[in-house]
């Protein structure tokens, strides 16, 4: 529920200041990479502190490994997961879709289905990871902090950091050579590596 007013607010924001950065030149597509690439970030703090912190508790951490390692249920709890992911994260859509009415970016409808692919994606990377709990022994769950059996610092760097870094030289690309296309590939091309 906390998800959905998050995502309510960004897309008031949005419309609110639309007035005050509509003459900005190129601000469509700035905001459409901009939200591309902190969307991995933005997805990594909600789906780990508010989805994933309810239910990867410590007692359903060692359920799942029991479970995992007893009867080799892990399709069925990635599964129920993801639906549940999906679920409470359906509203995230809505602020790239008030970026893509607003501000008309180039290619909006591709640009729209490449948002909702990338939705999708993060999220199955981020419950196949926090899924990795069979190599760890039930005595270890028991003892390791949830944060560090569900989080990876070396896939956090490279899958959320590396759309930071890229943003800014593209849109400075973008600004300084009017290629329309470029946003699309570079957003295409990160899903790809996903």
């Amino acid at each position: 529920m906390t998800l959905n007013i998050i995502y309510i607010s960004m897309s008031i924001i949005v419309v609110v200041i639309y007035p005050l950065i509509n003459k900005i030149e190129n601000i469509g597509i700035i905001l459409t990479i901009l939200l591309f690439a902190f969307t991995p970030s933005f997805f990594n703090i909600f789906l780990n502190y508010s989805i994933f912190s309810k239910i990867f508790n410590r007692s359903y951490l060692m359920t799942s490994n029991y479970l995992v390692l007893k009867y080799n249920a892990m399709d069925y709890l990635i599964n129920n997961t993801l639906k549940f992911s999906i679920k409470n994260t359906i509203l995230s859509i809505f602020p790239f879709v008030t970026i893509v009415i607003l501000y008309k970016p180039p290619f909006p409808i591709v640009l729209t289905l490449l948002y909702f692919l990338l939705i999708i994606l993060l999220q199955c990377l981020f419950i196949f990871r926090s899924y990795k709990i069979e190599k760890y022994t039930l005595e270890e769950i028991a003892a390791l902090d949830n944060s560090f059996i569900l989080s990876n610092g070396n896939e956090n760097m490279m899958f959320l950091g590396i759309p930071i870094a890229l943003s800014m030289p593209l849109i400075t690309l973008y600004v300084s050579e009017q290629i329309s296309w470029l946003p699309s590939v570079f957003i295409f091309s990160y899903i790809f590596i996903l």
